[in-house]
Order: C-alpha cells, then sequence, then structure tokens
C-alpha cells in the first residue's frame, strides 16, 4: 500500500481521526471539534470514525454508480454511492490491478446479506458466524483487530 495519502483521507500516516465530541474536565463541560491525533503507530490508520465521515463526504461526489439492478429488494439501490466512493477510493489505494468495480460488490453484497447489514449467519468452514452486508467472520474480525491499545477503541 503507498504511504502516499489518499486526497479523500482525512488524516496522515501516524495520526488518527477523532471526530467532534463533548469533554467534561474539572466539572466544566468542552466540545472538541473533529481533529486528527498523532499516534505512536507510523502507518496510514481508517478508524470507523474517519471511514463515517469520508462515507458522508462521498454523498456529494459525482461516481460512476453500479448499474440499477435492485434484484427485488428494498435496499436494493440504498448503498450505490457509497458501494461507488469505496470502490473508487481503494482502487487508487491499490492501483488498477485490482478490477474491482462497483456492480461486482453489489451483486456480492446481495448474496451475502440481501443489502440488511444486520444479515447474521454460520459459517462451516471457520468458527463463529459472519454479519454484515459483506459477511465478514468473526474470526476475519479478530484478525485484523488493531494490536494498539490506543486504536482498538476506535477500529472496527
Amino acid at each position: 500500500m503507498s504511504s502516499k495519502k489518499h486526497p479523500w483521507k482525512i488524516c496522515g500516516v501516524g495520526e488518527t481521526y477523532v471526530r467532534a465530541h463533548k469533554k467534561t474536565i474539572g466539572g466544566k463541560d468542552f466540545r472538541w471539534s473533529a481533529h486528527c491525533r498523532k499516534i505512536k503507530i507510523k502507518k496510514q490508520i481508517l478508524n470507523k470514525d474517519e471511514i463515517l465521515e469520508i462515507s458522508n463526504r462521498l454523498k456529494s461526489k459525482k461516481l460512476k454508480l453500479p448499474k440499477a439492478f435492485d434484484f427485488g429488494s428494498k435496499n436494493g439501490k440504498k448503498y450505490d454511492q457509497l458501494i461507488a466512493g469505496w470502490v473508487y477510493y481503494w482502487s487508487e489505494v491499490f492501483g488498477k490491478e485490482t478490477n474491482i468495480t462497483p456492480g461486482f460488490v453489489k451483486i456480492l453484497m446481495m448474496s451475502e446479506s440481501s443489502f440488511d447489514w444486520r444479515a447474521k449467519a454460520t459459517t462451516h468452514d471457520r468458527p463463529g458466524s459472519t454479519v454484515g452486508l459483506l459477511q465478514i467472520t468473526t474470526y476475519t474480525h479478530k484478525l485484523i483487530q488493531p494490536k494498539s491499545k490506543e486504536l482498538k477503541k476506535s477500529c472496527i
């Protein structure tokens, strides 16, 4: 993966995104603006708050959306902008050799969860169950968890 910061990324290498929040210090309430906080890890990190912020920004981008098939699901078109945006993002990060298209991700999402993010299934090849739109396994989820204590609370 490139060390160059993607133009949509909010924080750079060695930083993590902190969303706006309230904090009480000495009995007084303070409101902290969203900001990038320096971390010890010298990698480019995407935590859940930054993913949500980038996803909100994607709503205004003009992107080539997946084909308009909805597979009869009421949520068939609900994720088109996010799918297109994140496929574009990761294609730029990893380069053109990925060959993943928004249509492919949409078909995968339909076959795995029927566009219901609460969908759960039991797997036979790995211990645990699967969750989410793309049905990530609990086993895989554990593998991708950060080892750093400072990131554990903020990463998916």
